[in-house]
């Protein structure tokens, strides 16, 4: 009996034995049944991530193929207008010299010059900008090299950002595109300089009249244009290059009555004196069409000109009048016909005259009176005299030299001459 409750329990302990090994093995092979299904789950997982991962990869790649595209079509058009417009710029009218190295080079909006090795590589933005300015005015603790390198590299970030700094490669082509509308909004509107000179130089070098040919381009243009704006206006439109020049002359000449600019005033100054001098000096030419388109433009800036505008005209005109018709010597035909063409301008301009410029001009219509045959010539000359009367509060005074010659030549004139003389003593 004791036997064989010995062998049940052996028997028992056993099986217990068994039982925990073969529940040691089930755990086993869960934990690795678990492990294998997190493997599973985590391939998966990362399966989707990588196709995810491609199909984002391979987006961006068409995404930048395009751009790049783009960029190479910006650059091919960018770079075939350089070289129309290097081989446009024919030197003439003051425009700016455009070589063909400067033409051929392509620029991206989409990047920036990069500096030297010297200087410290890289891309300038207009945050490296404002922090090199930072450090330049902190410069003062630091030794003088240091300050001038950080000044040389301020310079060069400037001129990498700024499309006004005088270096900006693409600036003197890109001017030659815009119209003058173009340039003056970008003058007002621009933030990036606070004086960007660069856009009025260009326009008035553009807009320059100190050769004979573009003084009769500019007339002849100016004529059509008033005379036939809707035909001139499709005719400029055929012609890039002429439709440009003129709107530059054009807009330099309007400077001359513009009361109110938003540049500078001495600008304006400096742009009108310059071509105003070279029309007058051109109002001398021995080229009759020159001479003939020098003063049409000169009688265009006289018309609402303002005060020191129709000075320099006066004085210019006073001055030629007083060489045409000299003292004491016989006058030409052509020279008479040239001191009268002077003297319509002075009659446009006759509010601004001075009392001295006045009593001047009238001694000289005196003098060219007595040298003029034709009637027609001689009505011309009294009534720019009349005018000059009537517009003094005491001509008998003002005028009393020329009064006695009037009276003087009247006695051999002719009795229709000597009538107009007679009114004008009491007009």
């Amino acid at each position: 009996m004791v036997k064989h409750e010995e062998a049940f329990a052996e028997a028992a302990r056993l099986r217990e034995t068994q039982l925990m090994g073969e529940r040691e093995e089930l755990r086993k092979l869960l934990a690795a049944s678990e492990i294998r299904a997190q493997t599973e789950l985590a391939k998966a997982l990362c399966h989707g991530r990588l196709r995810e991962t491609t199909a984002t990869l391979e987006s961006r790649a068409a995404s930048a193929e395009q751009q790049l595209q783009l960029h190479v079509a910006k650059q091919a058009a960018l770079t075939k207008g350089l070289e129309e417009a290097c081989n446009r710029a024919c030197q003439t009218d003051g425009e700016e010299h455009v070589t063909l190295e400067a033409a051929c080079r392509t620029y991206s909006e989409d990047s920036l010059p990069e500096t030297s090795a010297e200087d410290g590589a890289g891309e300038f933005t207009h945050s490296d900008l404002l922090m090199l300015e930072k450090q330049r005015e902190n410069g003062a603790t630091m030794g003088s090299t240091g300050a001038h390198k950080l000044d040389s590299v301020a310079e060069t970030a400037k001129a990498a950002i700024d499309p006004f700094h005088p270096s900006f490669e693409a600036l003197p082509v890109l001017l030659q595109h815009l119209s003058v509308d173009d340039i003056m909004e970008w003058r007002v509107t621009c933030c990036q300089t606070v004086q960007p000179k660069v856009l009025i130089h260009h326009l008035s070098e553009m807009g320059r009249l100190d050769r004979s040919q573009s003084i009769i381009d500019f007339s002849v243009q100016f004529d059509f244009a008033t005379t036939d704006p809707v035909t001139s206006e499709v005719q400029m439109a055929k012609d890039c290059r002429q439709n440009k020049l003129f709107e530059c002359r054009w807009w330099c000449m309007r400077l001359a009555c513009a009361d109110k600019t938003h540049f500078p005033e001495s600008d304006v100054n400096d742009i009108v004196t310059e071509n105003l001098r070279s029309l007058l000096v051109h109002c001398c030419d021995v080229d009759v069409s020159v001479r003939l388109a020098a003063h049409h433009l000169v009688e265009n800036y006289a018309c609402g000109g303002l005060p020191f505008v129709q000075q320099l005209i006066a004085e210019a005109m006073l001055d030629r009048m007083e060489d045409l018709l000299p003292e004491s010597v016989e006058i030409s035909k052509e020279a008479l016909e040239q001191a009268m063409q002077c003297a319509t301008h002075l009659t446009s301009i006759l509010r601004a005259l001075t009392k001295p410029q006045r009593q001047k001009w009238v001694s000289l219509l005196v003098r060219a009176l007595q040298n003029v045959e034709q009637d027609q010539d001689q009505e011309t000359l009294i009534s720019d005299l009349k005018i000059l009367w009537r517009v003094d509060g005491d001509p008998r005074r003002s005028y009393a030299e020329a009064e006695q010659q009037l009276k003087a030549f009247s006695m051999h004139a002719n009795r229709h001459l000597q009538t107009e003389i007679w009114h004008l003593h009491y007009c």
